[in-house]
This record gives structure tokens, sequence and C-alpha cells, in this order.
């Protein structure tokens, strides 16, 4: 078992515990002591849980907090790659695209054909920072406010700068989807940036893996119907995907 998919079952013991010992957790995956405690370390550093003599205790509401950017680098990795490669068909030569902040935005960006002629701005330096070397492509930094630990910018500045551009295609992340509640963030800042975003482009394409539908994080980006593309994996439910689909979304499954 991977690191990613060893700290998404530790996560998900939250459903049934709140107190889970060393030894349970040792026999549960299968491996040393010592590798149980270097993923529970960070866990505890991205605020799910605390350690505690004998094992650890989970945070209330832990899997409602938003994750560490490390978390969301290891999680889903493989899902993440076959989403991000297929929203490269929803790229144009000679366009210019908007790209959200968030590890599979990254992942697309890291995959953007340089043959490609493009203008592509971001408010995520990381996204921005892939794209270095690709000479056919101008890339724009919309900089603001640095949120430390998520490779990203916000605030006046930043939203001032993305609202002087219009894109034919933005790509989106998003922390909760659901049809009835729609696309939401955990993180207030960058609300806004994503609205402008969908506010300025032509076609708006979401990437968004399994593990962000059937929840809702705290703060509203945008209605479902907003959405015009929502590229995932084989392990969203059908009800979900059938229930996008009937709202008009037109749903990819890779």
């Amino acid at each position: 078992m991977i690191q990613a998919e060893r700290l998404e079952t530790i996560q998900n013991l939250s459903n049934t515990n709140d107190i889970v010992t060393w030894d349970y957790l040792e026999s549960l995956l299968n491996v040393s002591r010592s590798t149980l405690r270097r993923d529970v370390s960070e866990l505890e550093s991205a605020g799910v849980l605390k350690k505690t003599t004998g094992g650890f205790i989970f945070n209330q509401k832990a899997h409602r907090s938003e994750p560490s950017y490390r978390i969301r680098q290891v999680s889903h990795t493989d899902e993440k790659i076959r989403i991000a490669k297929a929203g490269i068909d929803f790229i144009a030569d000679n366009s210019f695209i908007m790209l959200d902040s968030g590890t599979t935005i990254m992942e697309l960006a890291k995959r953007i054909p340089e043959t490609l002629n493009l203008n592509v701005i971001s408010y995520d330096y990381q996204s921005i920072a892939c794209l270095e070397g690709k000479d056919n492509i101008t890339s724009y930094l919309a900089g603001g406010v640095v949120r430390k630990g998520f490779s990203a910018c916000h605030g006046h500045f930043a939203e001032q700068m993305m609202a002087s551009f219009h894109a034919n295609t933005c790509f989106l992340g998003a922390d909760g989807v659901t049809a009835s509640f729609g696309i939401s963030g955990f993180n207030s800042y960058d609300i806004h940036l994503k609205q402008i975003m969908i506010e300025r482009s032509e076609q708006v394409v979401l990437l968004a893996d399994h593990s962000k539908f059937e929840k809702n994080a705290f703060a509203l980006v945008a209605s479902a119907k907003d959405i015009d593309v929502i590229i995932t994996d084989k392990k969203v439910s059908e009800d979900q995907v059938q229930a996008l689909r009937d709202l008009g979304v037109k749903v990819i499954i890779v």
C-alpha cells in the first residue's frame, strides 16, 4: 500500500473511531511502526488528528477541514494524472486559458504540450512554474498576498488581474462537488478568484477526483449548472454522475 492509500485509510477511520491505537493501525495496514508514525505525523500537521500515548485521537469534524498541500500532493495521484491528461483535450492551439490552484491543476500544467501556442494565467505559482521552458506558452501570474503552504496568491491584486483577462477555457479544482449544493471549497480566500474565472471564461472545465464528490465544503463557489464539463475518475457513484448530467453538465469518466 502506497502512502497516499495509507493516509486515506487512516483519515477514513474517523468515520467509526475517535481513538486509534498503534497496535490496531499496525495490524490494519501491515507496515512498520516507524512508517505509521511518519504518516500520522503528517496528518497531525494537517490538523486531522492529535497523537497521544499509545495512539492518536481524531480532531472533531477533522474530515471537514482543509487537507494540507502535502496531503493533497500524495492523495489519489493516479486518478489526478488520468484526469489531467483528459483535460488536455480541452485546450485549443492559439487560445487563452485560466488555471485554478491545486494539485490536479498542476498535473495538467505539467502536461500541456510545449508545441501549443497559448496564453495562460493562474494565481498558483507552482502551476505557472510548470510552464517555464515551454517557449510557445506565455504565462501570467496573478500576484497578491501569498497563502503560505499552498503555493497560491489571493486578495484584491490577484482578483483585479484575473478580472482583466478573457479566456477561452478555464480549469477549476474543488473541495466539494454535488449536484444539489454545487461546487464548493474550504478556503474562502480563493472563492472570488474562482468565480472571476468562471465569469471571464467561455468554457468552464472542472477537474476533480472521486474524493471530492458527495461532500460539501463550507464556501459555495458556483452552482453545478455553471460548469460545462467535469472530468473525474471511475470511483464516482453513478447516481452522482447522472444527477450532474441531468443538470446539463458533461461528465467525462477516465
